[in-house]
């Protein structure tokens, strides 16, 4: 097995994923690759040798690429040793992986436990670490049923068994050289509004030492909701961290004390103790221009801080402004980069983001993380694999139909549209003109027009429904004021055949 580095995707300069050639010429992801040098013992040594002398060349990030061991049969087969223990007979691999196989397992430990309780916390943690294993493995065989061999996936909506495992496991391959993420002009403005500003890290720390006690009365008077004791006990806190995210925060929100010059002093004095909310607050107000002139490029100087110091709701605006060139030039690199933070945590929309941003160049990598969300139950991720499945040259209308089916339960608008167009076809379903319309309904509320037009001409013309021209011409006329140009075009059509109608008369 040598492993080899992929011709990076021409817009990203400094994000890989680690790929291995098996002996078949096959490409795949390393944690992906079946270890099947069991079966080729003559070879086992070369193999080893080729792994070693291959890793110095994919040198990323400082390190060398991570290449998982492999699991040992035999820890399943042979009298195991863990932590001097020595016992037969306890866990044996099993290809089917049963529930019956796992509860037969867990009653041999279970036993065990009883027979020697000493023993307990060795037996326990041995089969943990065993179920970990076989999670693993049922992961990488997921994985590799995603091959582009396949002339459909295996889709399914059931959740993970360890949501955060499996997403970790999705996210290790995508790794990205930070070091080279930003320009060194880039870098100067950085530092100029977060290290050049900052205290000194002991100095925070003498700060909030200093006034603890005056802070948490000043807090407490807050909650019960008397403002002007707990100003004064605020402002008694000078250079406090906190006690200035609160003052900026009244004056920033309060309709009775605002002022947002306050308000942005205060945040600016709080962002010298490193709180991320502060420049999270400097940013909106640069973005917006409130208190100081509207600065798009500042504002993302303060949300990129933000963002590094871990506040989400910075890290998602500043995804939107490198997404969209907003305060500087389209940064794909830096999205990817921001929405794989985001997404290590769990954010659903951010892992939808990412596999957007990656459709182009690793499109089995984007469908796997949209899946993973749509396992999770994100409405958004269920509409966009499902378009991809149906507008794919081999459509896979069933994939399409099972994500817009659920996606549209979690009221999604454009798959309530979509889905209502599958029961208006009958396809894959069977046809049903009511529960089409029904959906069209639901999305068009929603402000679809493309199902505003159709809803609004079923009224109309009473196709499948009661007839009414009233609500018929409202709807119509919503799609076209949403610039629906079927609708539009409708309305031109009837308004020139009246007009041929009254001349003729």
């Amino acid at each position: 097995m040598i492993i080899r580095k992929i011709s990076k995707p021409t817009y990203l300069n400094h994000i890989y994923r680690f790929y291995t050639t098996t002996n078949n010429g096959t490409i795949s992801l390393v944690s992906d690759v079946n270890n099947n040098n069991n079966n080729e013992n003559n070879n086992s040594n070369n193999n080893d040798e080729d792994i070693e002398k291959s890793k110095s060349n994919i040198l990323f990030d400082g390190t060398k690429a991570f290449i998982k061991n492999k699991l040992d049969p035999d820890l399943y087969k042979k009298p195991t040793n863990f932590k001097n223990l020595t016992y037969e007979g306890v866990i044996y691999q099993n290809s089917s992986n049963t529930v019956k196989e796992k509860e037969k397992r867990l009653e041999i430990i279970k036993d065990r436990i009883q027979n020697n309780p000493t023993q307990e916390k060795v037996y326990k943690k041995f089969y943990s670490e065993v179920i970990n294993k076989e999670q693993d493995e049922e992961f990488r065989i997921e994985i590799a049923k995603r091959s582009t061999n396949q002339i459909y996936d295996e889709v399914t909506l059931e959740p993970p068994t360890n949501p955060q495992v499996y997403l970790e496991e999705l996210l290790k391959d995508l790794r990205i050289n930070q070091q080279f993420l930003f320009t060194e002009e880039e870098q100067v403005k950085l530092d100029k509004v977060h290290r050049d500003c900052l205290f000194e890290k002991d100095k925070i720390q003498e700060i909030n030492k200093q006034f603890k006690g005056r802070f948490e009365k000043a807090r407490d008077l807050y909650l019960m909701g008397d403002l002007d004791e707990c100003i004064k006990k605020f402002e008694e806190c000078e250079n406090h961290g906190m006690s200035n995210i609160f003052l900026g925060n009244i004056y920033f929100n309060d309709l009775k004390y605002q002022n947002y010059s306050k308000a942005i002093e205060h945040f600016k004095l709080a962002a010298r103790s490193n709180i991320s909310v502060a420049y999270g607050m400097i940013g909106e107000m640069y973005l917006k221009g409130i208190s100081v002139e509207a600065n798009e490029e500042i504002a993302r100087i303060y949300f990129i801080v933000a963002a590094n110091l871990g506040l989400k709701s910075s890290t998602e605006q500043l995804i939107y402004m490198l997404i969209n060139g907003v305060g500087g030039p389209i940064d794909t690199e830096k999205a990817i980069f921001y929405s794989k933070k985001l997404s290590e945590k769990g954010n659903l929309g951010a892992i939808v983001n990412l596999g957007g941003l990656l459709y182009d160049s690793d499109l089995e990598f984007t469908k796997s993380l949209w899946l993973y969300a749509s396992r999770m139950g994100d409405a958004n991720a269920q509409f966009l694999l499902g378009r991809h499945y149906y507008t794919r040259d081999n459509p896979d209308y069933n994939s399409s139909f099972l994500l817009w089916t659920e996606s549209a339960k979690n009221s999604h608008p454009e798959s309530q549209f979509y889905l209502g167009i599958m029961y208006d076809m009958g396809f894959i379903a069977k046809r049903s003109p009511e529960i089409a319309l029904e959906l069209f309904e639901q999305s068009a509320k929603q402000g679809n027009t493309s199902a505003a037009f159709l809803y609004g001409k079923a009224l109309l013309n009473g196709d499948n429904i009661e007839q009414n021209e009233q609500m018929g011409w409202y709807w119509i006329e919503k799609a076209a004021e949403g610039g629906d140009q079927i609708a539009i075009d409708f309305i031109n059509d009837q308004q020139t055949n009246y007009q041929e109608d009254s001349e003729d008369k």
